[in-house]
């Protein structure tokens, strides 16, 4: 618990240090015109549940992505269940892909912070991205229900490591309705919180190098249920809770 303090205390100290020098270096900046192509992205929306996890088994592997060159890292804990799901009655390109996301420890990785403007269907967002301190991984997955044996692991879609942000351009909550595989809801936007770049994991090919997801507290009445997950490192039992957190396919701008 202390050692868990302090890292988020010293998360804070750099974005209050960051924050003034960010905004008057982005005074000006022009959003990228993405924000025109952010509905035809190759990957779904997802929507995501925290819950309780049986089976899960620390792993060591290596990350490199657009911040990290190249670390050692491994599993700290499960985190999350990501399902694809149809927002505002947009289509799903992928319905049987899921993530599953897990806390992350990183060994000689990245410090300090990236200035960026990311775009979404929500628009352009001028933020500071975190990247001393992941907030997780999230590894391809399939899903079932029904059964113990969910089928083969994905792979139409990307590994994403995920880091903390601070916005530095305004965000009104906004409501959307959105529906999964757990129910449909009217669910409240209301804050950034990380942003997830595709990631190599082990050396692994990249396959949408420019889409990254940009992921938002949500509150949400859809409780998720008891499934059965699988990814790359094996099986995990997990009770999923209510609705917290939706990630929107984005593109990002690094500001010099």
């Amino acid at each position: 618990m202390l050692v868990a303090s302090v890292r988020r205390l010293s998360v804070l100290v750099v974005l209050a240090a960051a924050a003034v020098a960010f905004a008057a270096t982005t005074q000006g900046s022009a959003a990228p015109r993405a924000h025109t192509r952010a509905a035809k992205f190759p990957i779904s929306q997802f929507t995501c549940y925290k819950g309780e996890f049986a089976g899960f088994k620390r792993q060591k592997f290596t990350i490199a992505n657009q911040f990290d060159k190249l670390s050692a890292a491994y599993l700290v804990a499960p985190l999350r269940v990501c399902a694809p799901a149809i927002k505002n009655s947009e289509p799903i390109p992928d319905k049987r892909s899921h993530l599953v996301c897990f806390s992350i420890r990183v060994a000689n990785g990245p410090t300090g912070t990236r200035k960026a403007v990311v775009t979404d269907q929500f628009g352009a967002h001028k933020m500071y991205v975190i990247v001393s301190q992941p907030e997780s991984i999230c590894l391809p997955a399939s899903k079932s229900r029904a059964t113990s044996k969910p089928g083969a692991v994905p792979t139409t879609l990307d590994h994403y490591v995920c880091y903390h942000v601070k916005s530095a351009s305004s965000f009104q909550t906004q409501t959307v309705s959105l529906r999964d595989q757990f129910g449909l809801g009217k669910d409240e936007v209301y804050r950034l919180e990380t942003l997830c770049a595709p990631t190599s994991k082990n050396r692994g090919r990249i396959l949408f190098k420019a889409v990254h997801m940009l992921c938002y507290d949500v509150k949400s009445p859809v409780k998720g249920a008891v499934v059965f997950v699988r990814e790359q490192f094996g099986l995990m039992k997990a009770a999923l809770a209510l609705r917290d957190y939706l990630c929107e396919p984005a593109l990002k701008r690094l500001v010099q």
